[in-house]
């Protein structure tokens, strides 16, 4: 199995630092097994569990600019999203809005939709951020046929507050997850966050000048051993917010390209 961070076992991928997960899983045991519809990977974390940490393994060189995202309520952020999974490729829209904005605490909600086997299938929710250093990720609702609650302690730091040439930081953070209906479990994540620098984003005929290009893996291990890997690369305008994602997997990437940016 390939993976966005580490490569194929037959042609692996140089990562730096390459010893950040496991310094702060402790030991990793690992396991394989076939299932009906798929490989399902499991990871046992040794004794000395995860802790919540933040390590900031870079300060960074330059400073790009300081984060000030659009924070008004009414705001919204409408993406075209174009997935590309098993060779098929289906362009999706993807709609998200600032719903309040009080005491450093910035609520938004979010809807979309995506195919599953030959089915539209559509989804919804809600991101708590604060805002007080940079963003940072409180909790997150998810609906897809069924209610998916999270709250991460400490929070996630998305985007940094100041914006660094080469600033990068590893975090550690646990997650409560609870799913209506079904026993709630946590989770420990960890988060790798890179700024790399200032790029222009084109996108038809506007071209947004001087986006910050930052970048984040995550892993997150679940109690049940459950293991989830990936890799998002955003551009963020100082001015109208983020304009193009692009989230990674094993198994699928999708490209967000934003579409209409509307103010109240």
């Amino acid at each position: 199995m390939e993976s966005v961070v580490y490569g194929h076992p037959a042609h692996p991928k140089k990562v730096e630092d390459d010893g950040a997960i496991k310094k702060l899983f402790g030991e990793i045991e690992t396991s394989m097994k076939f299932e009906h519809d798929g490989i399902r990977i499991r990871l046992k974390v040794g004794a000395d569990e995860a802790k919540p940490d933040t390590t900031v393994l870079s300060p960074g060189t330059k400073l790009l600019g300081v984060l000030d995202l659009p924070t008004q309520p009414g705001l919204k952020w409408e993406y075209e999203v174009k997935i590309t999974e098993d060779g098929k490729e289906t362009i999706e829209p993807e709609v998200i809005e600032n719903i309040s904005f009080k005491d450093d605490i910035l609520v938004q909600k979010y809807s979309g939709s995506y195919v599953e086997d030959n089915q539209k299938r559509e989804y919804k929710g809600e991101y708590v951020y604060s805002t007080k250093n940079g963003l940072e990720l409180l909790s997150d609702k998810y609906e897809d046929g069924e209610v998916t609650n999270s709250k991460y302690s400490p929070a996630i730091k998305t985007f940094p507050k100041e914006l660094c040439q080469g600033f990068r930081q590893m975090q550690v953070c646990k997650s409560e997850v609870n799913v209506k209906g079904e026993e709630g479990f946590d989770e420990w994540m960890a988060v790798d966050i890179k700024v790399l620098g200032l790029e222009d984003v084109e996108i038809g005929e506007t071209v947004y000048k001087d986006c910050y290009k930052i970048m984040v893996n995550d892993a997150s291990v679940a109690t049940d051993g459950a293991f989830y890997s990936g890799m998002m690369t955003y551009w963020v305008h100082p001015k109208i917010g983020v304009v193009k994602y692009v989230s990674k997997n094993e198994f699928s990437e999708s490209v967000s390209e934003l579409k209409k940016f509307t103010t109240p």
